[in-house]
């Protein structure tokens, strides 16, 4: 189910945006990508910015014709401006469908962007998906590597007219603001606040997550903080040096859709103190087993989230009662034996159709994989959002 959300001067909190992107508001639209992320925002002068646009498994196929009409609706012709946190193709690969594969085209200003991997290639780690080569599509756009981190804060820009391969660098201060405004004398910003932000692990994926580019939008009091696959190693660079600013935020968007590499530490939580939690997954994520319940439980200790009655679905490794494939069988063919139930086409992960059955049961969990990891559903009395649970895919027609 994609989110939205709007913030207005006639409103201490955000409220369900109506379609439109109108002056003074700030608009999002967080697209349920299903494994993969994209958000679309207005600001109040109506420039629109688009933070990742990617899906490797499980996108419903509503997902990005809704992006797509949003998208147009709110940019209204104009160019836009482009925010790829990091080279994981959940975040990136879709922006040709996005900008090109519906009409009109929509054209770029610029792609601000992390982990450039060379001056010559800038865009050479995202390859996927007619990204990179293929720049005239978008508009021969400017590229910018942001880095904001413990040794450095600047930008490389590359231009067309030097065939993207002829850096031009900038020092900036320690955030990097794309706009500001004002609203009846309520303050409006966006920024981003962290990028290749260094990790002390060695693995591609580690490096690149660590790096994502951290986006920050203010709204008088209200913030949004967008945080790419961050990781605790990106948290404790935003604790240390940007504590004031990313202090008792609006909504927060838990990073990597809920993955363990992401684990926050309690101070983090009390400090980002969020009212709104936001999860970019899939439904029943059988691949990567996201989110995990662990995760889910560290942001929910937040004291500052708004009360809400929402579902949310989280995995587990491990479960005693079921702990090998004998258990398992007995599972089928007794426990839930009198309960509808799918599988995908290589039986490696097995779900309740109805998932309050599981609850019938006794078994607690709806869905099993082979993995040895269990899905579970909740009814949540706070306010977290998954966007692959309410209305996304559970009423379609789909394959594993």
């Amino acid at each position: 189910m994609s989110i939205f959300r709007t913030y207005s001067a006639d409103s201490p909190t955000p409220k369900i945006t109506n379609g439109e992107a109108n002056i003074g508001e700030m608009n999002f639209a967080i697209v349920d990508m299903g494994q993969g992320d994209c958000t679309i925002i207005s600001d109040p002068n109506n420039k629109v910015y688009v933070i990742d646009c990617g899906s490797i498994d499980r996108m419903p196929k509503k997902s990005m014709t809704t992006a797509q009409a949003v998208l147009r609706k709110w940019a209204a012709g104009n160019t836009i401006e482009l925010i790829i946190t990091h080279p994981d193709r959940d975040h990136y690969n879709k922006f040709w469908d996005l900008l090109v594969e519906a009409d009109p085209t929509v054209n770029v200003k610029n792609i601000y962007f992390s982990r450039a991997k060379s001056d010559t290639s800038p865009l050479g780690n995202y390859s996927v998906g007619f990204f990179s080569s293929n720049l005239n599509h978008f508009g021969n756009p400017d590229l910018i590597e942001v880095t904001l981190n413990e040794t450095k804060n600047e930008l490389k820009i590359w231009r067309e007219s030097t065939a993207y391969t002829v850096p031009k660098t900038e020092t900036i201060f320690s955030t990097f603001e794309l706009a500001r405004g004002e609203v009846n004398e309520k303050a409006w910003s966006i920024s981003i606040i962290a990028g290749n932000v260094k990790s002390k692990l060695r693995s591609s994926n580690e490096l690149n997550n660590t790096a994502s580019l951290v986006t920050l939008v203010q709204y008088d009091d209200l913030k949004l903080l967008l945080t790419g696959d961050s990781t605790s190693e990106t948290f404790a660079f935003l604790e240390k040096s940007h504590a004031d600013i990313i202090k008792d935020v609006d909504i927060f968007q838990i990073p990597h859709h809920g993955s363990e590499s992401s684990r926050p530490k309690a101070s983090f939580v009390k400090l980002v103190n969020p009212k709104t939690l936001i999860v970019s997954v899939g439904l029943m994520n059988s691949s990567f087993f996201l989110p995990k319940k662990s995760i889910i439980d560290a942001w929910l200790k937040s004291k500052n989230l708004r009360k809400e009655s929402l579902v949310v679905d989280y995995w587990v490794l491990g479960n005693q009662d079921y702990d090998s494939r004998k258990k398992l069988n007995v599972l089928l063919k007794e426990v839930w034996k009198k309960y509808p139930v799918s599988h995908n086409k290589n039986s490696s992960f097995w779900w309740l159709d109805k998932p309050d059955d599981a609850r019938k049961s006794g078994t607690g969990f709806y869905g099993f994989s082979n993995r040895n990891y269990f899905l579970y559903r909740i009814t949540s009395d706070k306010d977290i959002w998954i966007t692959g649970v309410e209305g996304s895919l559970w009423n379609e027609t789909w394959e594993m």
